[in-house]
């Protein structure tokens, strides 16, 4: 689906999922076995649709989604989860923690993350469970992520720039 028509669909608590084409994106969708190598969650906010992200580099933070959605292919997973405020607040506090490559290394190795640890896929399971979903955070890579999202009966839709 064309990104342009998407993106009146997306809602806020969405799930982007990237298959990136770059060294450490490679690297990720090698040692993980999947096809993701970074999710984030969608937020709009005042009219600009945006994308919640935990990533090494110093690149957690907000993003504007269409600035992102050139980088790689990208596909999307309708949550359907209700964005309150404090779901909101939620999401927008899990950005204090720092990335952690120790917490990217254990969930690439299918082990339970240390406490504290972020990287974008704990930070969107985060989310989601406090929206009522259950998922796991042993061994949530981008990929677990997705899966568990389609498990749960999700439809994942892939955006085309």
């Amino acid at each position: 689906m064309k990104y342009a028509i998407a993106r009146k669909q997306i809602q806020s608590g969405d799930v982007l999922a990237w298959r990136g084409q770059g060294f450490i994106s490679r690297f990720i969708r090698r040692v993980t076995g999947g096809d993701y190598s970074h999710v984030g969650i969608a937020w709009w906010c005042h009219g600009h649709l945006y994308i919640i992200q935990s990533q090494g580099n110093d690149a957690t933070g907000i993003f504007r989604l269409s600035k992102r959605v050139r980088e790689a292919d990208i596909d999307w997973v309708a949550t359907h989860c209700v964005w309150t405020d404090a779901l909101e607040a939620h999401a927008l506090d899990l950005l204090d923690k720092d990335y952690s490559y120790l917490a990217c290394a254990a969930v690439g190795l299918g082990l339970t993350p240390p406490a504290g640890g972020q990287v974008c896929s704990l930070l969107c399971a985060d989310v989601l469970n406090k929206a009522g979903m259950a998922l796991p955070r042993k061994g949530m890579t981008p990929e677990a992520l997705v899966e568990d999202l389609l498990r749960l009966g999700l439809e994942r839709i892939t955006l085309i720039a």
